[in-house]
């Protein structure tokens, strides 16, 4: 593919417009209130779009060699895909705001205090996301301090894989597989352990924000949700294991101990291993903006 990286930007930018504009008129109702929980993230979230940007991105890095046509038609259906995968992404926002009581989701009011838990719950998400967060919250409830062992530890990334890796890989795996059989199998395993890294990275980087004062005007959610529930994290495993101890002001006692300095070193382990994966694709804008992405995930709390 040829490099034209201010034409490849604004065709990217394009779709991800009309990406915004169709998830509206998909969402609409005729029953009032349900088009407006249904549309009150997508409405708050128009610019972002992180999911189905990878599968926008990772449908233009693995375009099959006998291919033809122009990038407008030959992308249609991994559009369709993209506004598939956020929409699943948004549902998995309403429960997960249910399940862990946040009042704020990007620096508003979060659905459910804003339309009450029986209201935003409108419907399953896909099971592995639900049992990602079914983890989480019995996890609150089943451990103490003094069990915190390597089990745990597999159970700690079992549940980030669930909650948030599940979807990035297997939504870009999907990606690749729109091709149709000339894509080669390479390629389509270097999506699916791409999105899965990434993933990895991207909610252990989030899990690290629960330990760090929040930024006057910083749409974050407040520092120690987690904590406050329960909730186990990169941050905090590490930190009860250097200090098993640590009962009063544990957030400050995190902060004394390594255990952010090595989360972030495990992020950083995450997203090389995400970047190794896709050295088997071509060169190429899309695969650029890939990095890129990954890349900005070891730098997202500093």
């Amino acid at each position: 593919m040829p490099h034209h990286p201010q034409a490849f930007h604004h065709e990217l930018d394009r779709h991800i417009s009309q990406l915004q504009i169709n998830l509206l008129e998909d969402t609409t109702s005729s029953i009032p209130i349900v088009t407006t929980i249904s549309q009150y993230y997508f409405k708050k979230a128009s610019g972002k779009k992180l999911r189905p940007r990878l599968v926008l991105l990772v449908a233009m890095s693995t375009i099959p060699y006998t291919a033809k046509g122009d990038i407008s038609d030959l992308i249609s259906p991994h559009r369709d895909l993209a506004e598939v995968v956020e929409m699943i992404h948004v549902a998995s926002l309403l429960h997960d705001d249910v399940l862990d009581e946040s009042p704020i989701r990007r620096g508003s009011p979060s659905a459910p205090v804003t339309f009450g838990n029986k209201k935003t719950v409108l419907g399953d998400v896909v099971s592995t996301l639900v049992e990602g967060e079914l983890r989480q919250a019995s996890d609150s409830v089943r451990y103490t301090v003094t069990e915190w062992d390597a089990d745990f530890w597999v159970s700690y990334l079992e549940k980030t894989y669930m909650k948030t890796a599940s979807l990035f890989a297997d939504s870009l795996r999907a990606s690749v597989l729109l091709w149709g059989p000339d894509v080669p199998d390479q390629w389509i395993e270097a999506a699916s352990s791409y999105g899965k890294q990434l993933g990895m990275a991207f909610q252990i980087a989030d899990d690290i924000l629960d330990y760090l004062p929040v930024e006057p005007g910083c749409t974050s959610k407040p520092y120690g949700v987690d904590l406050k529930l329960g909730l186990i994290t990169a941050p905090l495993f590490f930190a009860v294991q250097e200090n098993p101890s640590i009962m009063d002001d544990i957030i400050a006692a995190v902060r004394e101990t390594n255990a952010l300095k090595r989360s972030r070193e495990l992020v950083k382990a995450y997203v090389d291993q995400a970047k190794s994966a896709l050295s088997v694709l071509p060169d190429s804008d899309a695969k650029s903006c890939l990095l890129m992405i990954a890349e900005k995930l070891v730098h997202h709390d500093t």
